[in-house]
């Protein structure tokens, strides 16, 4: 599999961007496409050797924990913005009333209702027309905003679970590369002291 292939979903999603992006969201995922691709290009690198690799590896990995620990604050805080977003949201369409845009004034009795009850009926009927008007009016401008600000906010956390499944990959790849560290230097210890040993056989 090639390093493109490999990587396919991370290009597919830089192709397939919404036509509307806030300042905040397009500025949010360009940073989390830099972190990503410095990673990828760590990574991939080429070695010509295990030594060559295992020198890359030690050379490495300060800036990949560095990279990962960014990675982990913007997570984090795009965790709790999520959550904030939804209880301010939430909050939003329990009480849409308050934030109705058609002013109270309309609203108020008008001293030509008392003159008899046909006309307070008439005015009545107009009243609740009116209210009802607003209720239904402002409700679903709170809705389409926090539909609007769900589907921007379930883009960034698919971002971000991308970008985990990655970080698992990269883990991985680190204890392997220990691994496989381990097993060289024990095997150039024992050649070592094979080397002594046949030393000390030729000299006695």
């Amino acid at each position: 599999m090639s390093k493109l292939s490999a990587h396919w979903w991370w290009f597919d999603t830089q192709t397939n961007t919404t036509p509307s992006k806030s300042p905040w969201l397009h500025s949010t995922l360009a940073e989390l496409d830099e972190k990503t691709e410095a990673m990828l290009k760590l990574i991939e690198e080429d070695a010509d050797s295990f030594a060559k690799r295992a020198e890359m590896y030690y050379k490495k990995r300060p800036e990949l924990i560095s990279i990962v620990e960014e990675l982990y604050r913007a997570h984090r805080s795009l965790a709790e913005k999520y959550d904030q977003v939804k209880f301010e949201s939430g909050n939003r369409h329990l009480t849409p009333w308050t934030s109705c845009p058609l002013p109270l004034s309309k609203f108020q009795t008008s001293p030509l209702v008392k003159e008899s009850e046909k006309s307070y009926d008439s005015y009545s009927e107009s009243f609740d027309f009116d209210h009802d008007y607003c209720d239904v009016s402002c409700e679903y401008v709170v809705i389409d905003d926090l539909e609007q600000q769900e589907i921007e906010t379930d883009e960034e956390t698919e971002k971000v679970t991308i970008v985990d499944d990655e970080l698992v990959n990269l883990r991985e790849e680190l204890d392997r590369l220990r691994d496989e560290n381990k097993i060289q230097n024990e095997q150039l210890i024992q050649k070592d002291e094979e080397k002594r040993e046949a030393i000390r056989q030729f000299y006695s």
